[in-house]
């Protein structure tokens, strides 16, 4: 049996600005899922890190760790406070994300696994074998060390690039709008914009599986290509740069799509 260990962060996941979003539950509801879709040779282990919450994120936690099995849960002591950090691109943020990535992605190496999945804890996971179509790629390719779904907000934005919200002050659907600007990034060296065509590579290529420099958010990596590396000041860039120049090879699945709640996203988040 092989392992594929799930990496995600968490706080304040429990309640954000007075909306209870279920953020734990609906994450062990949606890897357990996934589990049941994968193919018989292949399980899940767990590792999540939560630091300083003021909500219930622990207490969600713990009781999910009950729940399922091979859960891992690593609590950073309260007073280790990263503060808030509005911009999702800031560089007090990639760093505060690369910091913790990299504690949880160490951990998580400890463990017999194939396969290392890094996830945002709040990710939406349409289809319900996302992880196994992962895998089954990069069993095929030895040559692949990293492999990505493509995410989006589900939302409409304005030409101002603000939410569009209806009479409730609910974002409205229906828009597809691109997650991961600053991580992800072609091997021509292109980036994406938010709006379609989104990546002119992306839009053209008949091709499902694009080689790429870099990816962001969610992502399967080969654990023997990263067990000597890990994430750094550059968060996924950085990762992914360590990679290629490891020799390792990144790609994204253009028929895998993550969604990105925003219903409670509406004053920017923060980390």
């Amino acid at each position: 049996m092989k392992n594929i260990a799930v990496c995600s962060l968490f706080k304040d996941s429990v309640s954000w600005h007075g909306i209870q979003t279920d953020q734990v539950n609906k994450f062990f509801e949606t890897m357990d899922t996934q589990k049941q879709n994968l193919s018989e040779n292949f399980d899940i282990s767990i590792s999540v890190l939560e630091n300083n919450s003021a909500d219930d994120t622990e207490k969600h936690i713990r009781a999910n760790q009950k729940k399922y099995e091979n859960v891992h849960f690593l609590k950073l002591s309260d007073s280790l406070n990263l503060g808030e950090v509005r911009s999702v691109s800031s560089s007090e943020r990639i760093n505060a994300l690369g910091f913790l990535a990299n504690l949880l992605f160490s951990f998580a190496k400890n463990f017999n696994s194939e396969y290392i999945l890094w996830t945002e804890s709040d990710l939406i996971f349409p289809q319900k074998d996302t992880i196994n179509q992962l895998v089954e790629k990069m069993e095929s390719d030895k040559s692949i060390s990293a492999i990505s779904p493509v995410i989006f907000f589900d939302a409409d934005m304005s030409e101002n690039g603000n939410f569009k919200c209806d009479s409730n002050g609910k974002l409205s659907k229906g828009y597809k709008y691109f997650y991961d600007t600053w991580a992800y990034e072609n091997k021509n060296t292109s980036t994406w914009t938010n709006n379609p065509p989104y990546n002119i590579e992306y839009a053209l290529t008949k091709e499902r599986y694009i080689e790429m420099n870099a990816v962001g958010s969610s992502c399967l990596f080969r654990t023997a290509d990263v067990k000597d590396i890990s994430f750094d000041d550059q968060a996924f860039k950085g990762i992914c740069s360590k990679i290629i120049s490891n020799g390792g090879k990144i790609f994204l699945d253009k028929e895998l799509e993550i969604l990105h709640p925003t219903n409670y996203y509406m004053k920017q988040r923060l980390i």
